[in-house]
């Protein structure tokens, strides 16, 4: 059976709202299943004025199990809920 993972973490920094995002498919894709792209990836995304998530990432990790993925989200949003920006400025254009 496929297997999904999904972990969600906001987060507020100077002013500017934030989401942290981890996501995982195993089995979901050829290129997955053959080794060629890391199953899981946590991604870093801004929330405007509206509370919309603005989709353009400002920050990406991939990784190749699922274990990382979940101690990553975790040790980034520990960072970020600290008020350490972990990323560059301009990281995901």
């Amino acid at each position: 059976m496929d297997r999904f993972l999904s972990l969600k973490g906001r987060f507020e920094i100077d002013g500017q709202r934030f989401v942290l995002s981890t996501v995982g498919f195993k089995g979901s894709s050829t290129e997955i299943v053959a080794g060629l792209l890391p199953p899981f990836e946590t991604m870093l995304f801004a929330v405007n004025e509206k509370g919309y998530t603005d989709y353009n990432d400002l920050y990406c990790e991939c990784y190749y199990s699922e274990e990382e993925a979940i101690r990553r989200h975790g040790e980034l949003l520990e960072k970020a809920e600290s008020g350490e920006k972990f990323w560059k400025e301009g990281d995901g254009e």
